[in-house]
């Protein structure tokens, strides 16, 4: 038989609040829920980021040490088979991510490394606690069309800003994952005929 105080113990959260709250390493307890039954919403998390009254949650994942990359890529290739595929850009980053942290290290072991969509202005200044279960997470802003060389000439073309924050103990294969899932982007018919 359960008591009203476990009933009202127990909170809901909907997907894209807990990703949220993950990312901006909030805590939930602070937060109150606008949703059915006080279910906490992606919006409650966005409006506590407003108005800053809920504490960063203390937690190991944020003590790690980490490492952060950035890159710029040409997008038009992406955009052209985006065009052709009826698949979205995130999906395909979330594809190029998942195929290139397929392969396996020497020990056998396949770091888990996780996508983040942001804001064109967040991707920049990416830099979030990792989640408990991932070593790596990538994050990436809005397709926009900005100066960018090409074949040694400076031309106006659609780039994508990336960024890549890892645990530091497994740099070196994070980093090998970061500059492989640029090579999917840069030319998604690797990614399709691999």
């Amino acid at each position: 038989m359960s008591t009203p105080f476990a009933r009202d113990a127990r909170r809901f959260i909907s997907p894209r609040a807990r990703r949220a709250l993950n990312f901006h390493g909030l805590d939930v307890s602070q937060i109150s829920g606008s949703g059915p039954n006080g279910r906490v919403v992606e919006a409650d998390v966005l409006r506590s980021l407003e108005n800053p009254k809920a504490p960063v949650r203390p937690s190991l994942e944020s003590s790690r040490t980490t490492f952060s990359l950035s890159a710029e890529i040409n997008a038009s290739a992406l955009l052209k088979v985006e065009a052709r595929s009826k698949i979205s850009t995130s999906e395909w980053i979330e594809r190029a991510l998942s195929r290139a942290g397929s392969t396996p290290s020497a020990d056998g072991a396949s770091p888990r490394c996780v996508f983040q969509q942001c804001s064109s202005r967040r991707a920049e200044e990416f830099r979030p606690a990792l989640p408990h279960e991932a070593e790596g997470i990538l994050g990436a802003g809005c397709i926009k069309n900005r100066a960018f060389v090409v074949d040694g000439e400076m031309r106006v073309c659609p780039t994508l800003h990336l960024t890549f924050c890892g645990d530091e103990n497994k740099r070196e294969m994070l980093e090998a994952i970061f500059d492989l899932t640029i090579e999917f982007l840069e030319d998604p018919t690797l990614f399709i005929f691999l």
